[in-house]
C-alpha cells in the first residue's frame, strides 16, 4: 500500500473510541468544520492538509494527491467517507488547538487548527 493510501486509511480511521460523547463531537465540528484548512497528522508521521466545509464536503491534500469526500455526525461520532471507500466513524479529545483522533479506542493522529 502506498503512502497516500496509508494516509487515507489512517485519516479515515481517525476522527470511534471508547466513551464517545456528543459534546466532544459538537466541539470537533465547531472547531474544524468551518471551511478553514488545518493540519492532519498520523502517529506514523504522515501529514496532510484537511478542509471540512459546513455543507459536509471533506477535502484532503497530501503531497502526491488530493481527495474529495463527505463528512457527517452519526450516533455521537464524526464520520468520513472518501471517494470509493466505506464510511468510517471516529471520536476525538480536544485540548485547545489540537484534537487527538481515536479509532477503536486507540489514538491514531491529531488535527491542529
Amino acid at each position: 500500500m502506498g503512502k497516500l493510501a496509508s494516509l487515507l486509511v489512517v485519516l479515515t480511521t481517525m476522527v470511534t473510541a471508547a466513551a464517545a460523547q456528543e459534546p466532544a463531537v459538537a466541539e470537533l465540528v465547531s472547531a474544524f468544520a468551518n471551511g478553514k484548512p488545518f493540519q492532519a497528522k498520523t502517529f506514523s508521521g504522515l501529514v496532510a492538509t484537511f478542509i471540512l466545509l459546513p455543507d459536509g464536503t471533506a477535502l484532503l491534500s497530501a503531497p502526491d494527491k488530493a481527495w474529495k469526500g463527505r463528512w457527517a455526525v452519526r450516533a455521537e461520532a464524526f464520520c468520513l467517507r472518501w471517494e470509493e471507500q466505506a464510511e468510517k466513524c471516529f471520536v476525538a479529545e480536544i485540548d485547545g488547538r489540537v484534537a487527538t483522533i481515536f479509532h477503536d479506542g486507540e489514538p491514531v493522529g491529531t488535527w491542529t487548527r
